[in-house]
């Protein structure tokens, strides 16, 4: 599998399909174009979403399903990986559960991800928010129902 921003994915998903490829993670904060131009210095939250849908159909066309095991069962070979940053996009957690079980029709699998420390990300404990903050939040407004991971 492969990890990425989604830009220039819908160009080259289905030759990627074709060689070979199982799964595709998609690293995706926000929904809301202002703040997506704000994390990545450019325009692009549409190229992403579309990249998002031409990646569920060029994963059917090829494997018949989008999500791994018997029936449509189990892991979705196409998640979405948001990292959350309190004070930012956490207001849009379950805008992202409404996204994959709504817009997506549930093939696609969300993540979120705690935000880590990393050198020069300018990471403080003011914007960190628990995994089970987040729980918390997204549980408040609409009812989940975690599978495992795999």
């Amino acid at each position: 599998g492969i990890t990425t921003n989604g830009i220039s994915l819908s160009r080259q998903i289905d030759a990627l399909v074709d060689a070979g490829l199982t799964g595709v993670n998609i690293s995706l904060d926000t929904l809301r174009s202002d703040r997506f131009l704000e994390i990545t210095r450019r325009n692009g939250l549409e190229k992403v979403m579309r990249a998002i849908h031409d990646t569920i159909r060029a994963f059917r066309e090829k494997y018949g399903d989008v999500r791994l095991g018997p029936n449509g069962t189990g892991g979705s070979r196409v998640k979405i990986n948001c990292v959350v940053m309190k004070d930012f996009n956490d207001d849009e957690l379950v805008d992202f559960v409404n996204l994959v079980n709504n817009t997506f029709c549930g093939d696609v699998d969300m993540r979120f991800i705690e935000w880590m420390p990393f050198n020069d990300n300018g990471w403080n404990m003011t914007k960190f928010l628990s995994y089970e903050d987040m729980m918390d939040n997204i549980d408040s407004k609409a009812p989940l129902e975690r599978i495992e991971d795999g």
